[in-house]
């Protein structure tokens, strides 16, 4: 949980919901919070949205944040509406909708740049193929949307931290490397 504030410029009403949010928070010790300024927080909404659960604020800075939700939220149809020219009724649909949901896989959950670098992806390839293969995209997206989140379950943003982690483990010495229900030799030669 993550307690909304502005106390460094707001010196006695938000000092006092500072001092209650640490007495509520000590009548539940199994709850984990911390506090944030209401601008340092609309910035990991952007940058690390994944890193939020459940956010507490006053009607003001929760107005400012669910602003800011809503068009992070909006930004799917915002990069769609260019593709399409203008968006009908006709054009709501289960292809439509399934396309900007693999933008979001393709690019990487949980992040604004793969949002953006998958519908740039996605439409690229929707271009080529449909030029040649009209009847095959909702096949060729389907595969993809199976394919990326089994291969790539981080999308195409996570492709480096998911290189970093295999050449870690690859690098690791023998004896380090754990097999459930044995107790690795400090000299690696075996149990």
């Amino acid at each position: 949980m993550t307690v909304v504030t502005k106390s460094n410029a707001q010196r006695h009403a938000m000092v006092m919901w500072d001092e209650i949010a640490a007495e509520v928070a000590a009548e539940f010790p199994d709850v984990t919070w911390d506090k944030m300024l209401v601008d340092a927080m609309t910035m990991r909404m952007v940058i690390k949205p994944q890193t939020l659960d459940t956010i507490v604020a006053t009607n003001l800075h929760a107005d400012i944040l669910s602003d800011l939700a809503a068009a992070l939220a909006g930004l799917s149809g915002v990069l769609y509406a260019p593709q399409v020219g203008i968006i009908t009724p006709s054009q709501i649909g289960v292809l439509p909708s399934l396309e900007v949901v693999v933008w979001v896989a393709t690019g990487g959950r949980g992040t604004l740049i793969g949002a953006m670098l998958g519908a740039v992806g996605i439409n690229a390839a929707r271009s080529l193929l449909t030029a040649y293969y009209p009847e095959w995209w909702p096949i060729i997206l389907g595969g993809l949307f199976v394919g990326v989140v089994i291969l790539f379950p981080d999308g195409l943003v996570g492709i480096p931290n998911q290189l970093r982690q295999r050449l870690r483990r690859t690098r690791a010495p023998l004896f380090e490397r754990s097999v459930p229900g044995s107790v690795p030799s400090p000299t690696g030669r075996g149990v």
